[in-house]
């Protein structure tokens, strides 16, 4: 080996090896289990200027607790209308709170809850003119009366977008979209009127789907098919049968067919055992597997 070749001689400050630690068993800390799960959601998620949108929230009590306060947060674009409780609140009203981040209303319920009880609010909001699209973020924040602060209150939190004009504006010339903010805000009337329109037919596939369509047009859509339903029958099962009524008829006579006929009408698996006519008439004799639901 030459003394190029020799391993350079270490500098600086020498240390003593460290001596391996022992490993111990690992201390988990399990999150605290939450006594309170609130939900807070808008009734759409987006408006104009000037519609009312409604704020839906509700706390749900998942331990025996002395009480608990909701505090929800009304956004800087948005104000303040009706408000109301559910029954089981009782005759105390919210407390409208100022603070440097924001305004909250603030409900308290001051007594025992149960472990299950379940309370509702909702909460009136107007939007405030925008010149350009704003989204604002509302949020629903519980927590049990006497907890400690460490401890994290359940939070749920809802957005409202704010559209500053209407969107029939793109269609007419560009001086209008620029220039003209009173069309922007004229337009909006007639979009508002024919938007649920314009839903209704983005959504017209659903209409003629036996799993999706209203309730109260099932029968009318099962006359396309020459069906009579019994009202009588649970909502499901009338689905069920109108979704298979097609099917149905291409196996009329069959055993299969009257197998799938009858399996839908009693909810159970259905055996159908034949005997041939050595025995007098065909006939058929059908049996059920499995005891009604």
């Amino acid at each position: 080996m030459t003394v190029a070749d020799k391993p350079a001689a270490p500098t600086g400050v020498s240390l003593e090896p460290l001596d391996p630690l022992t490993a111990g068993p690992l201390a988990i800390r399990q999150p605290r289990p939450q006594p309170l799960a609130v939900g807070h959601v808008a009734g759409t998620g987006r408006c104009y200027p000037g519609d009312t949108v409604i704020l839906y929230t509700r706390v749900e009590a998942r331990a025996q607790l002395p009480g608990f306060t909701l505090q929800v947060s009304v956004p800087p674009g948005l104000t303040t209308s009706e408000y109301q409780a559910s029954p089981n609140h009782g005759a105390f009203e919210p407390e409208l709170v100022f603070t440097l981040e924001g305004r909250y209303l603030l409900w308290r319920v001051e007594r025992s809850v149960p472990a299950g009880e379940v309370f509702t609010y909702e909460l009136a909001v107007s939007a405030r003119p925008t010149e350009v699209d704003t989204t604002w973020t509302s949020q629903a924040l519980a927590r049990a009366a006497g907890s400690d602060e460490d401890d994290p209150p359940a939070i749920e939190s809802a957005d409202i977008l704010v559209i500053a004009k209407g969107r029939y504006l793109r269609y007419l010339p560009r001086v209008y979209q620029e220039q003209d903010e009173l069309m922007g805000r004229y337009l909006m009337l007639f979009e508002s009127f024919l938007s649920p329109i314009e839903s209704q037919i983005d959504n017209i596939p659903f209409y003629f789907d036996p799993a999706f369509t209203p309730l109260k047009l099932l029968p009318w859509l099962a006359t396309w098919v020459d069906l009579t339903l019994d009202d009588h029958w649970p909502e499901a099962k009338r689905r069920q049968l109108l979704k298979a009524a097609v099917s149905l008829y291409r196996k009329r006579g069959t055993r299969r067919g009257l197998q799938e006929y009858l399996e839908i009408y009693t909810g159970a698996q259905v055996q159908i055992s034949e005997h041939g006519a050595g025995r007098g008439w065909p006939w058929a004799r059908s049996t059920c597997r499995t005891p009604l639901p």
